[in-house]
């Protein structure tokens, strides 16, 4: 069989990434015809790289003639803001879509999207990639070894470099913009907690600690951007110099700042943009630190708590039950069950859920069965409402209801 046509709609770091990157190692699966994305030198790029032709190539979306147009499915890696317009379109015009999370960037939208899906009859797919990790697949086969479930915890640790990367400095740095952070970063773990305890939720209450970068007030001696000779550059753990200048010049968010990375040119990116602008200088209002609980139907408490601190990006679970306790690393890929160990690949913080969500979306896909995806519209609209109701009660400080309309 030939591999599926697909268009790719957005050729940012997931798109020229993880996306790219997967038919390179599975040619046979599926194989880039159509590329939509508005920066010319982008779309030039991920063109180049995936040999499509130059009447396949477009700005936006509006240029499609879908009706004239062979396109097996549709994989929207576009700006949060964008998800909905774009969503629409493709689902309109009866193309299945794989969406990257958040689904939108208010409820409504999440939930016009699934309405939309339902009426044209076409399966919209949430990458909540986590749930088709390894990792987390175990744990879900082994959770009826610990008896009824009391408590779960997830943590998700983010780390110093990806914080101030996307959240300080980068794209998700200001919620007016593309959303709170507990919708754009943490709503696959909300995910996780909704899956493992199998139940509706009740109610939520979340809370944040004052924030390291939010209207902090600083020296006036420090330079606007980092390589300008911070005089605390040495200490600052922030500082751009250290996270892109000493990293690999092939680190994915090398990627936002140069299409092609080169020193100099990540060099003239920390001195014209704001990722190499000093972290107390920027616009950025979500919180560094979140915490939030939630009680379910069926008596089960969740937790999930959001941190910036570390140098990498973890996650990490406990889940106590009536016969024994499971404990999990995802990135050293270690799962304690009571006394057992059961040690599996060490990863990355997503325990290659992209890649066990690309196969599986396309193994379904060909056997007409992509409505049996755990992460559909419908499936994935829960952790959505979470997401939003946790800023909603952080900024409140109120224990919020579950079913109430928000």
């Amino acid at each position: 069989m030939n591999p599926l046509s697909v268009i790719m709609i957005g050729a940012g770091e997931r798109g020229l990434g993880v996306y790219s990157d997967y038919v390179k190692e599975n040619p046979n699966d599926y194989k880039f015809t159509h590329i939509v994305e508005p920066n010319f030198e982008k779309r030039k790029a991920f063109a180049k790289i995936h040999k499509i032709k130059a009447k396949n190539q477009y700005e936006t979306l509006d240029q499609i003639d879908f009706e004239d147009t062979k396109i097996d499915f549709a994989i929207n890696a576009t700006p949060d803001i964008e998800h909905f317009k774009t969503t629409n379109t493709l689902l309109t015009n009866k193309i299945p879509t794989l969406l990257e999370k958040p689904i939108g960037i208010t409820y409504n939208e999440c939930a016009e999207l699934e309405k939309i899906s339902k009426k044209h009859n076409t399966e919209l797919i949430i990458c909540h990639v986590l749930r088709y990790s390894p990792f987390y697949q175990t744990i879900k086969k082994i959770i009826k070894k610990i008896g009824y479930i009391n408590h779960i915890k997830q943590v998700e640790i983010i780390g110093i470099p990806h914080f101030t990367h996307s959240y300080v400095r980068g794209k998700w740095r200001n919620s007016k913009k593309s959303g709170p952070i507990s919708l754009t970063k943490t709503c696959h773990d909300f995910d996780i907690i909704q899956w493992f305890a199998n139940s509706t939720p009740l109610k939520i209450t979340s809370y944040s600690a004052k924030s390291e970068f939010i209207n902090k007030i600083i020296d006036k001696t420090i330079p606007d951007y980092c390589l300008q000779g911070c005089p605390i550059g040495k200490t600052c753990p922030y500082n751009s110099k250290k996270i892109y200048l000493n990293n690999s010049e092939k680190s994915w968010m090398h990627k936002d700042l140069v299409i092609n990375p080169t020193k100099d040119g990540i060099k003239k990116a920390l001195l014209t943009t704001n990722y190499g602008k000093c972290v107390y200088k920027l616009d950025n209002n979500v919180p560094d630190n979140q915490n939030t609980n939630i009680l379910f139907k069926n008596s089960i408490t969740g937790e999930l708590i959001m941190l910036m601190t570390g140098a990498k990006s973890n996650r990490k679970i406990v889940i106590t039950g009536t016969k024994g306790v499971i404990r999990g690393n995802l990135r050293e890929g270690i799962i304690y069950l009571n006394n057992e160990i059961i040690k599996l690949e060490k990863s990355n913080s997503h325990g290659y859920g992209d890649r066990f969500m690309l196969k599986e979306f396309v193994r379904s896909f060909k056997a007409n069965k992509l409505n049996k995806l755990p992460t559909t519209i419908s499936r994935s609209l829960i952790s959505h409402k979470l997401a939003f109701l946790a800023e909603e009660s952080r900024k409140s400080n109120e224990l919020l209801i579950f079913n109430e309309t928000i």
